[in-house]
């Protein structure tokens, strides 16, 4: 009897492990050394305000590939972020619904149906001593991210 309750508390040990981990995954910027002369940097289900905090740290501009809706989220929350961006990329709507007055200020702004359209309009805007921060949230971004990391797999070198 012992040996069965010994064994069902270290399942439970080790399944809460499990999901502790699972949660810090997703939940960690990720370094992903360089591309084209940029930092590349993932995040999965950040918060805006910790994305806005984030890129304001980073010493270069960054071009942000992202959900539209956590994109605005974050510009509503923190205007100043328009300073630290040289593009935007929403991957999950053509349509593009950030404010004039934001779009006003940042370089590059453009909205894509997918990640991979994404992509195609980052080789236009890449640049050297620039941040790449790729986000994904949403139901699908387990799939985004398997896109991300596999694009960067083919053109990292």
């Amino acid at each position: 009897m012992s040996e069965k309750l010994g064994t069902r508390t270290e399942d439970r040990l080790l399944e809460a492990r499990r999901e502790s981990l699972h949660q810090l995954n997703e939940s960690s910027i990720r370094p992903h050394g360089k591309l084209w002369g940029m930092d590349v940097f993932s995040w999965f289900n950040p918060t805006p305000s910790l994305i806005a905090n984030t890129l304001h740290s980073f010493p270069f501009p960054a071009i942000w590939i992202g959900n539209g809706a956590v994109i605005a989220k974050a510009l509503a929350e923190d205007e100043l972020l328009l300073n630290n961006l040289s593009a935007v990329i929403s991957y999950d709507s053509s349509i593009f619904n950030l404010e004039n007055h934001w779009l006003d200020k940042i370089k590059n702004c453009v909205g894509t149906q997918s990640v991979e359209e994404a992509f195609h309009f980052l080789k236009m805007v890449k640049a050297p001593q620039t941040i790449l921060m790729f986000t994904a949230t949403g139901e699908n971004w387990e799939d985004n991210k398997k896109e991300f990391e596999d694009f960067l797999k083919l053109v990292q070198v």
